[in-house]
């Protein structure tokens, strides 16, 4: 499951922020929240790991971590897909193909 991120490793605006290129001075605060909703996921506590998902969203957001937001869209559809809620789970899941669509157009076209 872990595996999907390595899809955001080594894209431009991973470790940085978007607007100003520098490292992001939150790029840590979002971890707590991946690997707790990641647990709660695991555990099948999904109501639990959708509000640590959405706090990592929101972080990432806040951060202009383009990277981070996928990862969080990522982890949302994944864990509506579970529910059997497949409306929004491919909602976040279009959302992490406009992710890599958008990387790759800019930065490899």
């Amino acid at each position: 499951m872990q595996d999907r991120h390595l899809l955001f490793q080594g894209l431009p605006g991973a470790h940085s922020t978007q607007k100003t290129g520098r490292p992001c001075n939150k790029g840590c605060t979002h971890k707590p929240a991946v690997y707790l909703g990641n647990a709660y996921h695991s555990q099948g506590d999904y109501a639990k790991a959708i509000k640590h998902h959405t706090q990592h969203l929101a972080i990432a957001k806040e951060a202009g971590d383009r990277a981070g937001e996928g990862g969080a869209y990522a982890n949302l559809g994944c864990t509506h897909n579970r529910l059997g809620d497949f409306s929004q789970a491919i909602k976040y899941h279009t959302y992490v193909c406009m992710y890599v669509c958008m990387y790759v157009c800019m930065f490899f076209v």
